[in-house]
């Protein structure tokens, strides 16, 4: 009996053992593997060069993973997931870089349930070099409910591209559709407009949105840096060729500038239009009261937009000559998949309309609050003048202002100065208040503080005379002539509304005045 009790417990022991050693020297089990190129997080705002050879900017700060088997020859960039194919799974699209190639290809993978394998169904080749300017996404262009990718960006010849892609069934039997290819000297956008409720509960389509190109208007036989008009071409999606199709086209005229001025700013480099726009300038028409400004610097590759106390700050990433504008893309100093598009085109020597294009994923509106005519901020500033020479040059003008009283034309208005006070007359009211008239730059400005409330007249406005033409006789005898000349007209007073900095004051919303002066009033 004990003996089997030994042989028992060795027994046990045995297996035991056994099991201890086929636990703890199990090795892992295998799982296949596929080789992948090497994974490249861009830094952004800072060019740097790539193993490829080609110097990019990066489009996101993340660290991407390809569910796609990549070649040993290619370099994942950016990764998008969203369900392209209407199979209720997620599919992915990636961007990578191919050693053999210069451009960007889009490597689309459709989820397959059964094998939870990514199908690569289709590489595409963008055209598009620089990832700065490069963005894609996903959006329901057609309002059916299925996702569309848009990719967009500036290809090497400078134009603009724009590609909208649909997938047509799903798993391997699925098509890869180009229902949209638009390639401009100008800009290219999609005007998303607001859908339905019933859209927004998939109980219903939605309307369609129409894609908006903007080019250069190229007469034949005229000279490109001659045209100042645009063409602003409207294409409409079609759901029998299931493609978009030209709706119809418009001409949007600009002002010339003079032939002189547009030479020399537009010599035909960035650098020169570039250092046009450097400085601040503001929009000419505005909101609430609340003036927007854009600053450019090209030097340290940067676009400002001031709206009250708010501030954005984009990265200036790529520039583009066009006709009788520039076109430049940015992105975000601190979002850097944010990107914004501006289409600038030249209105005066110091003006200039722009139009600006959000990412495509945003909700655009045709009329953008950042989208109208600027003017060029200066501090007038005549460094040859002495602080002293322009106050004395402020004294005597506010000498000829101060002995009359003005009066608008319609003699409803007027406003007059005694010492210190100002008084002004609207209608039946009439406000009196401390008023100060100092110099900002070369122009002079009067400020005015009523002793109560806010004034209903203004507050800060640049003064000027205003001017008239007279005739004047030189020579005598045979060599009379008569010639007519401009001349400062001192009896003809202008208020202009302006708001000041520090060093400089620049036009703002409010009306202009004009006054004369009453001969005997005071």
């Amino acid at each position: 009996m004990k003996s089997k009790i030994i042989v028992v417990s060795f027994f046990l022991s045995v297996v035991l053992l056994g099991i201890f050693f086929f636990f703890k020297k199990k090795p892992a089990p295998e799982t296949e593997t596929v080789k992948q190129s090497k994974l490249v997080t861009p830094k952004f705002s800072e060019e740097v060069k790539s193993e490829t050879g080609y110097t990019e900017t990066g489009l996101e700060k993340e660290t991407f993973t390809s569910f796609i088997p990549l070649s040993g020859t290619e370099t994942l960039i950016s990764t998008l997931i969203f369900d392209f194919d209407n199979d209720t799974y997620e599919d992915q699209v990636i961007v990578v870089r191919k050693a053999d190639s210069p451009y960007l290809w889009l490597v689309i993978g459709l989820y397959d349930p059964e094998t939870k394998d990514y199908n690569r169904v289709e590489d595409i080749e963008t055209n598009i070099s620089k990832t700065g300017t490069f963005t894609y996404s996903n959006l329901d262009v057609i309002g059916n409910h299925t996702q569309a990718l848009i990719y967009q960006g500036v290809n090497d010849s400078g134009d603009y591209v724009m590609n909208i892609l649909m997938c047509e069934g799903n798993g391997l039997d699925a098509e890869i559709l180009n229902t949209g290819s638009f390639t401009s000297d100008g800009t290219v956008f999609i005007q998303q407009t607001e859908r339905s409720e019933s859209y927004e509960l998939a109980i219903s389509g939605g309307e369609s949105f129409s894609v908006w190109v903007y080019s250069s208007d190229k007469k034949e036989g005229q000279k490109e840096k001659n045209s100042t008009n645009q063409i602003q071409t409207e294409y409409r999606w079609n759901s029998f060729s299931k493609k978009y199709e030209f709706s119809r086209s418009t001409t949007v005229t600009a002002s010339r500038l003079a032939a002189k001025e547009l030479s020399r700013i537009q010599d035909g480099t960035v650098e020169t239009f570039a250092a046009f726009m450097d400085g601040l300038w503001y929009k000419t028409s505005n909101e609430n009261n609340t003036i927007r400004y854009l600053g450019f610097s090209y030097p340290e590759k940067e676009i400002v937009f001031l709206n009250g106390d708010t501030e954005e700050v984009y990265n200036w990433e790529d520039s583009k000559l066009r006709h009788n504008g520039i076109y430049l893309t940015t992105t975000n100093s601190i979002i850097s998949s944010l990107h914004r598009r501006f289409d600038i085109m030249l209105v005066g020597v110091d003006e200039i309309r722009v139009t600006v294009r959000d990412d495509v994923k945003m909700e655009i509106a045709e009329g953008s609050l950042w989208d109208g005519n600027y003017k060029k901020t200066s501090s007038g500033y005549n460094f040859s003048s002495s602080a002293e020479q322009l106050r004395d040059s402020v004294e005597a003008f506010k000498g000829k202002v101060v002995s009359k009283v003005w009066q608008t034309s319609d003699g409803l208005n007027s406003i007059a100065f005694d010492g210190n006070i100002y008084t002004v007359k609207t209608g039946t009211e009439e406000e009196k208040g401390i008023f100060s008239l100092f110099p900002v730059g070369q122009n002079k400005v009067l400020q005015l503080r009523p002793f109560s409330g806010y004034t209903d007249f203004g507050n800060e406005y640049t003064l000027d005379f205003g001017t008239k033409v007279i005739t004047e006789t030189t020579g005598t005898g045979k060599k009379a002539k008569t010639v007519e000349k401009t001349v400062t007209d001192e009896d003809f007073l202008i208020f202009k509304p302006v708001k000041v900095t520090p060093k400089e004051c620049y036009d703002t919303d409010g009306k202009t005045w004009q006054f004369s002066a009453q001969t005997g009033a005071q």
